[in-house]
């Protein structure tokens, strides 16, 4: 049964449909038939009844009758003396036997039972001796000019004739009380016959209303509930939830495809949103005035970005007509961009020590979830491996993974299966997890800028967060441009005995 529904669930909706109307219409097609089927089964019953019971009935009423004529003939025989109604009588005697043995024989085939063939037999055998006697006194009768063989023949028709006669009109009275009393019988049992019959026609129609109903209920339910989920969840991606997962779909039909294409439309989506002031920068920026050239010159065009600088700022004002710049934190000079609540520490190693360095520092600060940050798959892959040999509990972000493998690592690392997070920056926008409370620089950003959007994942919602970065003795001017830019304290810490220590 689960192997079918799973089979039902990799068809297309289209195949998913016609094999739903196919099935319906046979269990409807097969109901009508078997119902017809049972229908001419009792219809046949009946008419064999009729033809057994019902019209042998009146055959043998048309052998009795007959057989009756034929005595009375006979007897009329005896008495008369006028040789032209002699000869009518006779004639009369004639047609009356052969209409008698006409219907005896066709009656015949009407036996049925094995008592009915026993009386049957019984009549034939006596029937022989009684034609014989019948004619003897028929003859008889017909000799009109002697008294004496009338008179003989009168007391033999009294004597033989009427003792055979009602010896064989009882047997067809026997016969006939059998044809009806097995009439009797079989018309109860037909009765009863046809009500089983028309229950059962019932049930059967019953079963495949029920039946065709689980099936379309099966398809309609199939179809409409995964696009009814997908309606609400794209409706609320219309009002910008970016982050909400979509409905799991565990078919492979166009419901599954559409969902599909939402999920990676929303990650792109979430991507160039995120991302919007990178699309700015020398990597993307001849792309984007090619696109932009593709427009008309009034085309609305709209920019957002955390943090923007003066070049990022006249990029965007190249490609926009009459620019408004709406800031909207108004953010004093005096001010940092960076939340209080971020303690900012560096330590200094030597460029081949740094993944190590990582490591002793993962174990000294014990964070209960951790974003690291590296510039460069070939280390990010390398700190994996190592972390990974040391029974961490780690996943990565990269920008060559794909939509599905970045949102299965983003749910485990939010629900607490993954304590590490190693990320590029594609990993430092856009991020709604609250409960961050470290993030690792192991290697500084190329672009100062992107220091706020890295560190801006821990600390949030006035909780604690420890920001940390491992540098070489080069990047320490960096370090004092943060410390200028940005507002904040950054303090030079050590590795002592497994922890981190003032330096």
């Amino acid at each position: 049964m689960k192997s079918d529904k799973s089979k039902w669930k990799t068809l297309s909706i289209k195949n998913r449909l016609k094999k739903g109307f196919r099935l319906t219409t046979f269990v409807a097609s097969a109901s009508g038939v078997i119902a017809g089927i049972l229908m001419i089964l009792v219809s046949m019953r009946y008419s064999s009844a009729l033809t057994f019971y019902g019209f042998s009935q009146g055959d043998i009423g048309k052998v009795m009758v007959t057989f009756s004529e034929t005595r009375s003939a006979t007897r009329a025989l005896i008495g008369y003396t006028a040789s032209d109604t002699l000869s009518k009588m006779s004639d009369t005697h004639d047609s009356k036997k052969e209409s008698f043995q006409k219907y005896w024989k066709e009656l015949q085939s009407s036996i049925k039972t094995d008592e009915e063939q026993a009386i049957y037999d019984d009549i034939n055998s006596k029937l022989d001796s009684y034609w014989s006697l019948d004619d003897e006194i028929g003859q008889l009768g017909r000799n009109a000019t002697d008294p004496e063989t009338q008179k003989e023949a009168e007391e033999r028709a009294v004597a033989d004739l009427v003792p055979a006669y009602d010896d064989i009109y009882q047997q067809l009275v026997a016969l006939m009380d059998t044809k009806v009393t097995d009439g009797d019988n079989l018309s109860k049992r037909l009765s009863l016959v046809s009500y089983a019959v028309f229950g059962i026609v019932i049930v059967i129609i019953v079963s495949s209303y029920f039946i065709s109903m689980k099936i379309g209920d099966e398809v309609a339910v199939g179809i409409s509930k995964p696009l009814d989920e997908l309606k609400q969840r794209l409706r609320t991606f219309a009002q910008g939830d970016l982050e909400a997962p979509f409905p799991a779909v565990d078919s492979q039909d166009e419901i599954a495809d559409m969902v599909g294409v939402a999920k990676n439309m929303a990650a792109d989506l979430k991507t160039i949103i995120s991302d919007s002031d990178k699309l700015l920068g020398k990597t993307y920026i001849e792309h984007v005035h090619s696109i932009r050239k593709s427009l008309m010159k009034y085309t609305q065009v709209l920019l957002f970005s955390a943090s923007i600088d003066k070049k990022t700022r006249k990029e965007a004002n190249n490609l926009t007509f009459k620019p408004i710049d709406i800031d909207i934190n108004s953010i004093k000079a005096s001010e940092s961009v960076i939340p209080s609540t971020i303690k900012h520490n560096y330590v200094i190693t030597d460029r081949r020590e740094r993944i190590e360095t990582l490591r002793k520092l993962i174990k000294a600060v014990k964070p209960s979830k951790a974003i690291i940050f590296i510039n460069t798959k070939y280390d990010l892959e390398e700190s994996l491996q190592k972390l990974l040999y040391h029974n961490y509990n780690v996943g990565y972000l990269s920008s060559n993974a794909d939509a599905t493998t970045k949102r299965n690592t983003l749910d485990k690392f939010r629900s607490g299966k993954l304590q590490l997070l190693l990320a590029t920056d594609i990993a430092a926008r856009g991020l709604q997890i609250d409960d961050i409370d470290v993030v690792i620089n192991v290697n500084l950003p190329e672009e100062s800028k992107e220091y706020i959007h890295r560190v801006g994942r821990c600390g949030r919602n006035g909780n604690q967060g420890l920001a940390l970065s491992i540098i070489t003795e080069n990047e320490t001017n960096k370090i004092k441009k943060y410390q200028k830019e940005f507002h904040i304290n950054m303090l030079q810490k050590k590795l002592y005995q497994g922890r981190l220590v003032a330096k």
